[in-house]
């Protein structure tokens, strides 16, 4: 991937990831090239699916989401795992779902409420079909979302 990526390419796609909301021409600037090599640039790399759209970030605890969990999930027939995967996505409280290795075999992250929010939540969880176990824990505190660079 980073072989057909030059320099400013780089540059450009860590500015994005710092400030999805910069325009076109504040990119020009930072990148020392001209608003319509920028957007020319942007294009290509959106076509190649190296940029996959934009996003806000929103602060959960603000909308009354103030307990974070992660939670581990056993499948009793492996073959179920992306179905599974698939259900856990539909859930609002939601936020990420990765299949793993290991013990076992769905690592989800979530926000709810309180407790009781989390306890109805996973009652849910437990109720689909091929889910055998899970294993939760609160997040404390969140030190937040790292930003990956490219160097």
């Amino acid at each position: 991937m980073s072989s057909y990526l030059d320099s400013i390419d780089k540059k450009m796609l860590n500015i994005l990831s710092e400030d999805g909301r910069i325009t076109m021409r504040e990119l020009s600037v930072l990148l020392n090239i001209s608003p319509p090599a920028v957007k020319k640039r942007y294009e290509r790399l959106v076509k190649e699916g190296i940029i996959e759209g934009t996003s806000t970030r929103v602060n959960l605890k603000k909308i009354g989401f103030n307990l974070l969990f992660m939670s581990m999930v056993r499948v009793s027939d492996a073959n179920h795992s992306v179905e599974i995967a698939e259900e856990l996505m539909k859930l609002n409280e939601v936020l990420t779902v990765d299949i793993i290795t290991g013990e076992y075999d769905i690592i989800f992250r979530g926000a709810v409420r309180d407790q009781d929010h989390l306890f109805e939540l996973i009652s849910e969880v437990q109720s689909i079909p091929h889910v055998e176990r899970l294993f939760t824990v609160m997040i404390m505190k969140s030190m937040g979302e790292k930003v990956f660079h490219l160097s």
